[in-house]
């Protein structure tokens, strides 16, 4: 699969195909391949404890405490691949672990943690969730819940509200 990773690379180079000569060189990129292999094994790790802690409604405690963990491990890998992400013009990807954190702090009405991560989230350029309004709406959902001062960054991001 290498070899014929690295011959398509070269004819594209050769062709001026740039597009498809980047397609390549991300293929070949075996750190980069890495990365991405764990951060989505993380992803799913993420994913299994948070069902666990609201399938047990445990917002508090070692399974909440775990989950924190994971997710916090996982926005760093997504924040050490966001480079590549842009490097190989790769659309930036919804990233779980910021609307499960949020939506863990949400549940133990921590509701400036929760909307410090939806700012993180959206400065990041990760601003999509599972949900239509993404991050802003969140954030917007917090500071509402939380009866929240918002900042003057955090009014500008909840002026994109559509």
């Amino acid at each position: 699969m290498k070899e014929y990773h690295k011959a398509e690379l070269r004819a594209a180079l050769l062709r001026g195909d740039m597009k498809r000569a980047l397609f390549f060189q991300m293929q070949l990129d075996e750190k980069y391949q890495s990365d991405l292999r764990q951060y989505y094994d993380f992803v799913d790790k993420v994913e299994q404890q948070y069902s666990t802690v609201h399938n047990m409604g445990a917002w508090s405690g070692p399974n909440a405490n775990r989950l924190e963990l994971l997710c916090k491990r996982n926005i760093g890998m997504a924040e050490g691949l966001k480079d590549r992400w842009v490097k190989y013009k790769q659309p930036l990807p919804r990233i779980p672990a910021y609307q499960r954190l949020a939506m863990l702090y949400e549940k133990q009405e921590k509701y400036f943690d929760a909307a410090n991560i939806c700012m993180i989230a959206i400065q990041d350029g990760f601003s999509k969730d599972s949900t239509n309004s993404g991050m802003r709406g969140r954030l917007a959902r917090m500071v509402k819940k939380g009866k929240l001062q918002a900042t003057p960054e955090m009014l500008r991001e909840l002026s994109k509200l559509t």
